[in-house]
């Protein structure tokens, strides 16, 4: 994952997995239909079908369809546009196992007459894929500019379409062909460095043996609310000018590739920088753009955190639900009249990551850090720390490129998924990102901010994914201000010399293993834990919006969308 993925995507919540990633695996059905859609059968599996009410799955998975994107704030109306556009959606829940449990199987239909039947997967953090075409297995993650090829099984075939690519000067960064049978039809699918000229596309179409080649742009990820057309696709989104960035002269040539805190640590002792510094250098390096283009897009990120903590106090959102908004308002005005016990520190952290959260809550625009659930950990952190220090804002970009760092150290050897890894891959990453980006503001070393990650990651190791109702509110946005508590504590241990026993590294391994023995029903699918608890099913009894049988929302009359289930058909 880049460094921009961790800390990202800008979006409107309330979950990087259920809404932004579901936006997207939206947009990626809709190119692969090629045509404007007019109906869609959508059927839901595993958590989206669990918990994607009261995550606004559907909404998202509409918004995508109608070519917004996850930053759009019309993604609470998209049914209405949908209606709008005379786009006629049908919603179902299945069991498609063995399928990731963020898994949506779309069977569209385009006014032009075209038709695509879609299986794609959300997995964490905004990002996706697209596994299944029709009956043929494929790798399509929206990352790149991507050529999707449906062409007979014969020799020659694959050989002429590279050919044609190298002709064009487009590089190709990953391939993959998938056949029915021996001689029968295939899919290949080439993700380039750069989308194919017309030229290109139009010698690749004229190829014997070529039956449909779809030019399937890279996912916009933060396009401003309201700019995108809902009745035609989006325009392809621009690449970055490459920018040649020369590799520093100490003998490592290659670009880190964020896997390990070890070696980030080494890489950032041998060139003397700290850990956000280097997290710059070698991002830089890895994606062949200038430095000052990274800290400018992460600037901007940090200037979102700061308009959803204003509003989150300013305003008391209230969630749809009446289950959350204006804890973040009481917590301030506590602190403003001395009647806390830990000090302004640790009362401004928490009131800003509770208003985060809570903005989040309310389908606000935030940004995912390194999901949606956990959005306000790492800026409720790093606003407190940097307005108590006096940082000025690059100070503050090179700790959030710190925390973007041990993220993807995180998803590398765990997963930063609730439906993956429980709370403790969310909440609990979250706490580490903000314990480091703590570190890189008070101008500690990259070893200690690896070890106040350590230590953030073991205090919330084995947390547990139950949100109430299926809804990112209870206990997702209190968690919030705790785990910036416990990143705050980790950040002042390990500034005060205080090392985690097992190794950074070998604590991420056990946090995956911990993931992988969790029950089913303690990932995110609101089945058990605090989900199962008496208050919690009258709460989801009463909360409009939320449960099975009442919600308008979700009634074929009031939208043109309907939503069925096996016991509801």
């Amino acid at each position: 994952m880049a460094l921009l993925e961790i800390i990202g995507p800008v979006m409107v919540g309330p979950s990087s997995s259920h809404t932004a990633g579901a936006v997207r695996l939206g947009n990626l059905a809709r190119a692969i239909l090629d045509d404007e859609p007019a109906h869609a059968i959508i059927t839901l599996h595993g958590s989206f079908a669990a918990t994607g009410r009261g995550h606004g799955t559907d909404l998202a998975l509409v918004a995508g369809l109608l070519g917004l994107t996850p930053a759009d704030e019309r993604i609470p109306e998209s049914r209405e546009l949908a209606r709008q556009c005379g786009l006629d959606v049908t919603f179902r829940a299945a069991d498609l196992s063995p399928a990731h449990p963020n898994t949506a199987l779309f069977e569209l239909t385009g006014r032009n007459g075209g038709a695509a039947v879609v299986w794609g997967r959300s997995l964490g953090a905004g990002k996706v894929e697209v596994f299944r075409i029709g009956d043929l297995d494929v790798q399509l993650s929206g990352e790149y500019a991507t050529l999707v090829l449906f062409h007979e099984d014969r020799p020659g075939v694959i050989a002429a379409v590279t050919s044609s690519l190298a002709a064009g000067a487009v590089n190709i960064a990953r391939m993959r062909v998938t056949r029915a049978a021996k001689g029968g039809r295939a899919i290949t699918v080439l993700e380039l460095d750069q989308p194919a000229p017309a030229a290109t596309l139009m010698a690749i179409r004229a190829q014997p043996g070529i039956r449909k080649a779809l030019a399937v742009p890279p996912l916009e990820g933060e396009a401003p609310a309201g700019t995108g057309s809902t009745c035609s696709p989006p325009p392809p989104a621009e690449l970055p000018a490459a920018k040649g960035v020369e590799p520093p002269g100490s003998g490592l040539r290659d670009p880190a590739d964020f896997s390990s805190f070890r070696d980030l640590v080494q890489r950032a002792s041998a060139y003397g920088l700290s850990l956000g510094k280097l997290a710059v250098r070698e991002e830089a390096r890895r994606q062949a753009v200038s430095p000052k283009t990274l800290q400018d897009a992460m600037a901007e990120r940090l200037r979102v955190m700061q308009r959803a903590i204003q509003r989150g106090l300013s305003e008391s959102p209230r969630s749809r639900s009446g289950l959350v908004g204006g804890d973040a308002a009481r917590l301030q005005k506590s602190a403003q009249a001395g009647q806390l016990l830990g000090g302004p520190v640790l009362a401004a952290a928490m009131a800003r990551a509770l208003a985060v959260a809570e903005v989040n809550a309310c389908m606000g625009v935030v940004v995912a850090a390194p999901t949606a659930g956990s959005c306000g950990v790492l800026p409720g952190v790093l606003s407190a720390v940097a307005e108590a220090l006096k940082a000025p804002e690059e100070r503050q970009v090179d700790a959030l490129f710190a925390a973007a760092a041990v993220g993807e150290v995180v998803a590398a050897g765990a997963t930063l998924s609730g439906a993956e890894g429980g709370c403790q891959a969310e909440i609990g990453s979250a706490a580490a990102m903000a314990a480091a980006a703590a570190v890189e503001l008070a101008g500690g070393r990259a070893e200690c901010a690896a070890h106040a990650a350590a230590l953030a990651l073991k205090g919330l190791m084995g947390l547990v994914c139950d949100p109430v109702c299926g809804l990112v509110e209870v206990p997702c946005v209190k968690r919030n201000a705790s785990a910036a508590a416990v990143a705050l504590a980790c950040a002042d241990m390990a500034m005060a010399g205080v090392r985690s026993a097992v190794p950074p590294d070998e604590v991420i391994t056990a946090v995956a293993q911990v993931g992988r023995a969790m029950p089913e029903s303690l990932r995110e699918t609101g089945l058990s834990g605090l989900a199962a608890t008496p208050t919690a099913r009258r709460l989801c009894q009463a909360c409009a919006g939320c449960n099975e049988a009442g919600p308008d929302l979700f009634r074929p009359g009031r939208h043109h969308s309907k939503f069925q289930t096996r016991d509801n058909p």
